[in-house]
């Protein structure tokens, strides 16, 4: 469930960013990441890809969306809420309410990826999180 969730909104964040600064704003298919992907994360990216003892070095992807994790995530929608996401809504608690659910996940989805147990509670807060946002933006 989180690995499908987590690439569906990968993809939704990365559709979005390419709309907005290709089509929009007349930046390059390829240079969509460059604008709506803050500097900082694009750093951290670039510093974990070419160290060779990270994970990130031995793994080849194409654009740097491919590496985020979910605090990535939640940054780059409220860095990018005025221009793209938040255009639909005009619920300016809709971006508090998207950043504290993806901020719900980061501990059950560190715990699945570290192959530990999730508890009961972790679960239902993992399941809920992933709804809420999941139906939010499917509305965008």
């Amino acid at each position: 469930m989180l690995f499908k969730f987590e690439n569906k909104l990968r993809e939704f964040i990365k559709n979005k960013l390419i709309e907005y600064y290709s089509k929009e704003k007349g930046y390059s298919k390829g240079d969509w990441y460059l604008k709506g992907i803050p500097k900082s994360i694009l750093e951290r990216i670039k510093e974990e890809k070419d160290n060779p003892n990270s994970f990130l070095y031995k793994v080849k992807i194409e654009y740097p969306i491919e590496y985020l994790n979910i605090p990535d995530y939640k940054r780059i929608i409220e860095t990018n809420w005025n221009n793209i996401f938040g255009k639909k809504f005009k619920n300016k608690g809709l971006l508090t309410k998207i950043k504290q659910n993806l901020e719900n996940l980061i501990i059950p989805r560190n715990k699945i990826a570290h192959f530990i147990r999730l508890p009961e509670d972790d679960i239902k807060i993992l399941e809920n999180s992933c709804v809420l946002i999941k139906n939010t933006i499917s509305k965008l």
